[in-house]
C-alpha cells in the first residue's frame, strides 16, 4: 500500500514499471469526458506506457 495522491504516487511508480494499466469506471461527474483527472495526469506525466481500459456498466452483459 502506498499513502499519498494517486497521481504522484503513480507517476513515482511508472518510473519503474513497463506500463500502467488504468480502470475507467464511468463518467464521473463530467459526462463525456473520456477520461478522469488521475487516467488524464498519468497519460502525460508518467515514465512509462499508459493503458486505460473502461470498465463494463455492472448490469452490462458480455458479449462474448
Amino acid at each position: 500500500m502506498i499513502h499519498g495522491s494517486p497521481k504522484s504516487a503513480l507517476i513515482e511508480e511508472s518510473q519503474s514499471a513497463s506500463m500502467l494499466v488504468l480502470g475507467r469506471r464511468g463518467h464521473g461527474r463530467f459526462a463525456g469526458h473520456l477520461f478522469g483527472s488521475v487516467s488524464s495526469s498519468l497519460v502525460v506525466h508518467a515514465h512509462c506506457p499508459v493503458l486505460v481500459v473502461q470498465l463494463p456498466d455492472a448490469g452490462e452483459a458480455s458479449s462474448a
